[in-house]
């Protein structure tokens, strides 16, 4: 029996902080890979059991401190062709690096936030890479970021830091990802 990250997280949340929004919809299904890549009993379970799970939650003081919005697997694709669209909406050719298009026709998020940012699967390679939703208005922004050298690693990782949100992510990441070791973890 593989590990559940959600149940567990839901549980966490609730015991220590407040909800303010929680949605999920389970399903059962079988998953060979997530887009290609092999992933482990518990990442597998994910994709075999949630269409969807979001939760936000924030401290006692009201101040935010998560939101995780988990991309199902039948919604791998549609989110993807969102975020090219968006791309074509936004991109432009005179202004704009070729390396944006090139990256985005490769990613397909499998975390939203609620800002609009998102961790995507880098089909390329595998890697879990930050999208963050202003990398078209010129401004210093964290387009491209490891943020995970797999799925596997991004919850096993992300799970251990109560899957919180962080504004500045390179804060916290380094070559490989989130640095546990550097979060006194």
């Amino acid at each position: 029996m593989s590990y559940d990250y959600f149940s567990q997280l839901k549980e966490y949340v609730r015991e220590n902080y407040i909800v303010t929004e929680f949605n999920e919809k389970k399903i059962t299904r079988t998953v060979g890979d997530i887009l290609g890549f092999i992933v482990n009993a518990e990442v597998k379970k994910l994709y075999e059991t949630y269409e969807e799970f979001k939760l936000s939650w924030y401290d006692r003081q009201n101040k935010y401190v998560g939101y995780l919005n988990f991309v199902g697997y039948d919604r791998l694709t549609s989110e993807h062709e969102i975020l090219v669209e968006i791309m074509n909406e936004c991109y432009d050719v005179d202004s704009d690096e070729i390396e944006i298009v090139n990256d985005i026709q490769h990613w397909y998020p499998v975390i939203l936030f609620g800002n609009g940012d998102a961790f995507c699967l880098d089909s390329r390679n595998g890697t879990i890479v930050f999208y963050e939703h202003e990398v078209f208005e010129g401004e210093k922004n964290l387009h491209g970021l490891t943020i995970a050298v797999s799925l596997n690693d991004l919850f096993e990782k992300w799970s251990k830091i109560h899957f919180a949100d962080y504004y500045y992510w390179d804060e916290i990441v380094n070559d490989e990802g989130i640095d546990i070791s550097n979060m006194g973890i």
